[in-house]
């Protein structure tokens, strides 16, 4: 049996998204523009993280 989430969840998950983001944006705005650069470079590093994460996810479902 396969679950899958209502419009309601799915409304519910974008909103606390959009709230994350923004508070993600404000934090990363008050640092000081060599750490934000060093955020910069990391980038590929970190997608690279979240992709490995997510292949381990599918492997493993919980």
């Amino acid at each position: 049996m396969q679950l899958h989430p209502t419009i309601d969840a799915a409304h519910g998950m974008a909103r606390i998204e959009d709230a994350w983001a923004e508070l993600f944006a404000d934090a990363l705005a008050a640092l000081p523009s060599d750490q934000r650069g060093a955020l910069v470079d990391a980038t590929p590093a970190l997608r690279a993280l979240g992709a490995t994460l997510g292949h381990r996810r599918d492997a493993h479902p919980g």
